[in-house]
């Protein structure tokens, strides 16, 4: 499988770099995952700042960036069973434990997509009805977003729903021990991983 997603384009490393998954309750490998060394970084962080710099993202209504998260929980939602049992696998976690951080995950885009449309363009009252103060939210650009191993989907999930609400583009970095249920997250549908 490829690994790594740079500039829309799924690819290996650079240097063909691979680390074993350690599934922890067998204690065995479970997987093999591309690792990025520092020209894919760097490379991120260039396709990242020419999709922030030239893409349509930053300027999406609010609207839209709003129903997009909406669309993104659902599909987490409809997703649910493989991500839990994928939670699982790589975390060593029981799957009721999976499922709860599952549901937490799409939580946290619906509470984003909400966010962005509520707290939009606010006006703030400055106690002078000849003064108007609006709050205007703008993207600022790239995030580089990095989760530890312990909750790996629910903690990139609290870094990618905002910048993504606010109309950033970002370079995540998963744990390098537990990065299968991001990369499943991420994936465009073409070979998700999945738990063996």
């Amino acid at each position: 499988a490829l690994d790594l997603l740079i500039g829309s384009q799924w690819r290996h490393a650079a240097d063909g770099g691979v680390r074993e998954i350690i599934n922890p309750a067998t204690g065995k490998v479970f997987a093999t995952v591309d690792e990025a060394t520092h020209d894919d970084a760097l490379a991120a962080v260039d396709a990242a700042r020419a999709a922030f710099d030239a893409g349509d993202w930053p300027s999406t209504p609010v609207a839209e960036r709003a129903a997009v998260l909406g669309r993104i929980a659902d599909l987490l939602a409809r997703d649910k069973e493989s991500l839990s049992a994928l939670e699982t696998a790589d975390t060593g976690k029981t799957l009721a434990e999976s499922r709860i951080d599952i549901d937490d995950v799409i939580s946290v885009f619906r509470y984003y997509a909400n966010l962005v449309t509520t707290q939009s363009d606010r006006l703030v009252d400055v106690g002078d009805p000849t003064v108007i103060s609006r709050v205007v939210h703008e993207p600022i650009g790239v995030c580089v977003l990095i989760a530890p191993w312990n909750y790996p989907l629910l903690q990139i999930s609290w870094k990618i729903a905002p910048a993504l609400a606010a109309g950033c583009t970002m370079v995540a970095k998963p744990s390098e021990v537990t990065p299968l249920s991001t990369i499943a997250f991420i994936w465009d549908g073409a070979e998700a991983p999945t738990a063996s």
